[in-house]
């Protein structure tokens, strides 16, 4: 909600900027006639009915309220004998009712607003800039006449007094006071009625209602309402007052913003969705543990006469009084994350900045509602079992060897294992996991399995490692039979045996590893990707049209007036801060035939200099650039084309390819060889033109001309573009039409679309690896406590201490380096598997440039020591504990093995 509002406030305040206004403002107008008069009396009703409407469909308040009623346009004239003006007609005016315009108002000179001298003439008040304007005196008579009707009664007005805006900047003038009441004399309502109205038959000439609403309290969540109840109250306005219309009215700003923050909202969905699973397995395995710590003292209250109805009643008025105490610590930690979130610079990068406000008001209940309900239900269906147990039926069930239903499990993780490679598979038809293709046009019936797709495989594959656990630690046991060592032996034979109870532990373990390193990766690609993008559409640092500042050269090599493009690329090389520049021309092209109608961008490069400049990837085709720009060197007509192009013409190397195309007004045709394909070529869009390549030296001899063009400039890592952009202008060269990728990728960086993504990530990766960890130690923490007993039957047995810490340690060592092991690895193959499917785009389309995996391998490295840490100080602590257990009160304590 907070990103959303951040996108509100930009969408309505570029508006606000440029038309001067409230960022929500609406403005009616009606231009009554004489068929349909409209009265002072009838425009006050209109406002009245107006805000009454909007107020109850937009549903929200309305903080100020600005009415202007004039009337058709008076000729203004000298009184009878004046001779101070040479002509009769001295302005033509509109008289002006506002009302409330006093409280807004300060009278500079003369009678206080609608208090006039006399009634024996009009008395109007004047702005007094147009006062000034029209060279008028304070008291000073005239005459108005309405020509139009042909009537000639005139009317005698006295000018009152000067006024100008008590606020200037107040919301409630809709326009400045000087451009609003220039032409206006201002007067009272019963003035109007008394001398002005009488005039006409129409009552007004023209009347607007001007509301301005408070923005605080909007919500693009209800842009919908705002948008309806506007379209609403226009029709049903347009239909009671004549000549009516809505000429002002954020409506397509607020369109726009809904849509960015619908994105957007998607988009931070597609990432959250791994955590939120995540989340709920925490607490169900959470539910799970606290189940089996009481499940004894459940039995117990059982055998002393406790009802299962009761004990089922008693466990979930716990689990809603933990709810409860939850709640406010929640609600204020989940705003301090927003807050925090909204200084989101990067990944785990932050700034100080005052974008995104996040407001209480916007708790959602519902999800508060459905994460009660989750943890309630998880503790009962948990707990359900262990309601039928008595002290003597949980004795020998405690006691029994537990014989997991193997066949079940086994089916069930295969079918898992299927549905993760259905939903990849449908993922790579699909080609985004951006969720808008569900709406896109020609599909029909898209699967919401992709969506989970990536959730899938994160949880699926560490439970398929964690049941091959089992089979290796077999495997072990079966190895280390002949050696020497016991405590391997025994190790490995008690994993391999109770495998089972060290499930939990290693799969938590592998998840963590493997989403903290999938969400990291996201993080690193997309903010490469965010760049690159921008270097792909700019095609190099700095691209501009040269053009003449018409005057003379300044030092040597300095172009002359109207001579800029006749100045070499290597002269911009000299400037302070360029690498490299080189000359591209762009011709609109077409093929001359009729299987290929579209016209296309004909790009003439110099090849010696280009792939020094242009921003190029690998993937962009199969052969590097300057494999490609060699090949134009070699073959003097030749042409690289789009593989798109190629396939509708059926084109491929060495074949020929016409093109027509307009140089200094005069249309010719080459015939072109093609000498490369491509996939992707900087500044082509699929929404625009396609590109096609050709040399410059090529068109520029054929045509005996030089080529207008634009200038493709590598920029020095520490230049100052300002400065490098100035250097040009004192060679009398304007760069016009410039685009600066770096300027472009800080303007990204500082995008609500930016923080929010980066936002989400962060807390996905963090909250990802933190819940996984805090299951993975309560697991350890538990299972230590469980098998305390164990450890003192070695003990009973005649094991020595050590003996028995050495099964231990061989034990958590082995789950833990097989866990290392199996969630760095699939955390790099769910990088690899999924990453290029996060599109950072607000388009159902595959991202141009390709989305391309990056391996965050020092984000890895630091997961790793971090989860390495966190385990050797639970090993640790598990080793102390055994190594501190009293065999006896071990035996003679909880529940005998």
């Amino acid at each position: 909600d907070a990103s959303g509002r951040g996108i509100l406030e930009e969408e309505l305040g570029a508006r606000s900027k440029l038309l001067n206004s409230p960022p929500f403002a609406l403005r009616f107008y009606g231009m009554p006639t004489s068929r349909v008069p409209t009265t002072l009396d009838d425009a006050n009703y209109v406002r009245d009915w107006l805000a009454d409407s909007l107020t109850r469909k937009i549903r929200l308040p309305i903080k100020t309220t600005y009415c202007q009623y004039e009337s058709p346009a008076l000729q203004l004239r000298p009184q009878a004998g004046d001779t101070r003006y040479a002509t009769e007609h001295v302005s033509s005016v509109r008289v002006a009712y506002v009302p409330g315009i006093e409280e807004h108002i300060a009278v500079t000179e003369g009678a206080p607003f609608g208090v006039p001298s006399g009634q024996d003439a009009l008395g109007v008040w004047l702005a007094a800039s147009y006062a000034r304007e029209l060279g008028v005196q304070l008291g000073e008579r005239f005459e108005m006449v309405y020509l139009l009707a042909g009537i000639t009664n005139p009317v005698a007005v006295r000018i009152e007094g000067f006024f100008e805006a008590t606020d200037p900047d107040d919301q409630y003038w809709y326009s400045d006071a000087s451009t609003l009441f220039r032409g206006v004399f201002v007067t009272s309502h019963d003035a109007y009625n008394t001398y002005v109205a009488p005039l006409f038959p129409q009552g007004t000439g023209f009347n607007s209602w001007y509301f301005v609403f408070d923005d605080n309290r909007m919500n693009l969540d209800h842009a919908d309402r705002y948008v309806t109840g506007i379209q609403d109250v226009e029709l049903e306005f347009v239909r009671k007052i004549a000549g009516a219309k809505l000429d002002f009215a954020p409506t397509l700003e607020l369109l726009h913003g809904q849509e960015r923050k619908k994105s957007l909202s998607i988009l931070m969905l597609g990432f959250s969705v791994p955590l939120l699973c995540i989340l709920l397995l925490f607490m169900a395995s959470i539910s799970a543990i606290i189940s089996r710590f009481q499940v004894r003292e459940t039995a117990v209250l059982i055998s002393r006469g406790s009802s299962r109805r009761d004990i089922m009643a008693w466990i979930g008025l716990e689990s809603a009084l933990l709810l409860a105490l939850a709640i406010v610590p929640g609600i204020l930690l989940g705003l301090y994350l927003a807050r925090l979130l909204g200084n989101s610079a990067g990944f785990f990068s932050f700034v100080t900045r005052a974008i995104i406000h996040p407001r209480l008001t916007t708790t959602r209940w519902t999800w508060i509602a459905l994460v009660g309900v989750f943890g309630v239900a998880t503790r009962m269906i948990a707990s359900w079992p262990g309601r039928q147990l008595t002290v003597v039926t949980h004795e020998h069930a405690s006691v029994r060897v537990r014989v997991a239903v193997g066949g079940m499990r086994l089916l069930g993780i295969l079918c898992l294992g299927v549905l993760t490679a259905y939903s990849y598979q449908q993922l790579e038809q699909t080609g985004t996991l951006f969720i808008g293709t569900w709406q896109a046009e020609g599909k029909v019936g898209f699967d919401p399995l992709v969506l989970l797709a990536p959730s899938l495989f994160l949880f699926s594959t560490p439970i398929i490692a964690t049941e091959l656990f089992t089979f290796v630690t077999r495997s072990m046991a079966f190895l280390c039979r002949p050696l020497p060592s016991l405590s391997a032996y025994l190790g490995f034979l008690h994993l391999g045996r109770e495998g089972g109870q060290f499930r939990m532990p290693i799969y938590l373990l592998v998840l963590t590893l493997t989403s903290g390193i999938f969400y990291a990766s996201i993080a690193k690609s997309a903010d490469i990707w965010m760049v690159e993008r921008r270097f792909y559409e700019v095609g190099a640092d700095l691209t501009f049209k040269p053009d003449s500042s018409w005057g003379e050269g300044v030092g040597g090599g300095g172009a002359l007036a109207g001579d800029v493009f006749m100045l070499p690329a290597s002269e911009y090389e000299t400037i302070n801060g360029v690498a490299n520049a080189t000359r591209v021309a762009e011709l609109v092209a077409r093929v001359p035939s009729n299987e290929f109608r579209e016209p296309l961008r004909l790009l003439a490069v110099d090849y010696s200099d280009f792939p020094q400049i242009a921003f190029y990837r690998q993937d962009f085709a199969r052969h590097t650039l300057g494999e490609l720009m060699a090949a134009l060197a070699r073959t003097p007509n030749g042409v690289l084309i789009p593989s798109s192009i190629a396939n509708r013409l059926h084109l491929s190397e060495r074949d020929r390819l016409p093109l027509r195309f307009t140089v200094l007004d005069t249309t010719v045709t080459f015939n072109f060889e093609v000498v490369g394909i491509y996939e992707y070529f900087p500044t082509m869009f699929e929404d625009d033109r396609p590109v096609v390549v050709t040399s410059l030296f090529y068109l520029e001899d054929q045509t005996l001309s030089f080529l207008p063009h634009k200038v493709w400039i590598q920029l020095q890592p520490d230049a100052d573009v300002a400065a490098v952009l100035e250097n040009m202008e004192k060679m009398q060269v304007v760069p016009a039409q410039a685009s600066i990728a770096r300027e472009l990728v800080a303007q990204d960086r500082e995008g609500i679309e930016h923080i929010g993504i980066f936002g989400i990530l962060t807390t996905c990766f963090l909250f990802a690896a933190l819940f996984s960890a805090m299951g993975r130690v309560v697991y350890v923490l538990a299972g230590m406590m469980r098998r305390g007993q164990q450890f003192a039957v070695l003990r009973a047995i005649g094991m020595k201490g050590a003996q028995v810490l050495s099964i231990v340690s061989i034990e958590d060592l082995t789950t833990i380096c097989y866990g290392l092991v199996c969630g760095v690895g699939l955390g790099l193959l769910s990088a690899y598997l999924y990453v290029p499917f996060y599109a950072v785009t607000d388009r159902p389309v595959l991202p141009v440039p390709p989305f391309l995996p990056h391996i965050d391998w020092q984000g890895a490295i630091n997961i790793v020591a971090v989860m390495a840490l966190v385990l050797l100080v639970t090993q640790v602590a598990v080793l102390m504990h055994v190594r501190r257990t009293r065999l006896f009160e071990a035996l003679r304590m909880g529940v005998r093995q």
